[in-house]
């Protein structure tokens, strides 16, 4: 090999690994904090996994899980088992906290304006009959 094809190579690799460094220090903070989806909480076990320079091959060798069950759970598999979710998110060094929305206290009815079901209104409206204790104004 000459030595000009030796340079090539090499100024190629270095090349190589310089953007492999930049691409390192440019990727993205994780979000951390409340996820709703499972789309969101693979996105972010994924977010978090590529920030700590984590192949899915390595995780998947750790954590005796498959490459595809991890990739699967990172695209946000619904039906994806929650014990091996929790197992990866282990590996990774996460964990979920589960903790009341904040409107916890609404009891039934911040379960259903959670789910969708109920829309979130004014306990007491003008003019109603709660709010003249039962009596309509007749004006």
């Amino acid at each position: 090999m000459s030595k000009a094809s030796r340079r090539s190579i090499s100024s190629t690799a270095e090349t190589r690994r310089k953007a492999a460094t930049v691409k390192a220090k440019t990727r993205p903070e994780p979000h951390y904090g409340s996820v709703r989806s499972a789309e969101e909480l693979g996105g972010l076990a994924r977010a978090h996994r590529k920030q700590k320079e984590v192949t899915l091959s390595l995780l998947s060798s750790i954590g005796n899980l498959s490459p595809r069950f991890l990739s699967e759970f990172e695209r946000g598999k619904k039906t994806a088992e929650l014990g091996k979710v929790l197992e990866a998110l282990g590996f990774l060094g996460l964990e979920v906290v589960v903790q009341p929305r904040r409107w916890a206290g609404a009891g039934a009815r911040g379960a259903r304006i959670a789910a969708g079901i109920e829309e979130e209104k004014p306990e007491f409206e003008t003019g109603t009959a709660k709010e003249t204790g039962g009596r309509h104004d007749s004006g």
